[in-house]
């Protein structure tokens, strides 16, 4: 079962880069107005990097305390609530100019 490791690596990127992976940089590429979006970009990239990072330094942890299968699940839950987050929250934007976009964010911020 030497391949396993290398198969299961391949199939998580596949997941993430078609899952959560490009979730942020593709709101922010379509909220964003275009005189804030650098300092605003670099602001959501770094801590969408920093938040990979805490999983990655927490999942040892996460797994001793949990055992490895509840270390999986936490986050697997995670995910999950991830999932309504997404669908319930972030609204669609196809078909729409950044004007209506941000009209559309105006209106829910007040």
């Amino acid at each position: 079962i030497f391949w396993l490791p290398i198969t299961c690596l391949i199939v998580y990127m596949l997941v993430f880069s078609f899952g959560l992976g490009p979730l942020p940089w593709t709101v922010m590429g379509e909220i964003l107005p275009p005189n804030s979006k650098g300092i605003v970009s670099a602001v959501c990239s770094s801590v969408a990097f920093l938040t990979g990072s805490i999983v990655t330094v927490l999942f040892p942890i996460i797994s001793e305390i949990l055992g490895m299968a509840g270390g999986f699940w936490f986050f697997a839950t995670l995910c999950f609530l991830g999932f309504f987050f997404v669908y319930y929250v972030l609204f669609e934007t196809k078909g729409k100019s950044l004007a209506e976009i941000q009209r559309i964010l105006h209106k829910e911020n007040h």
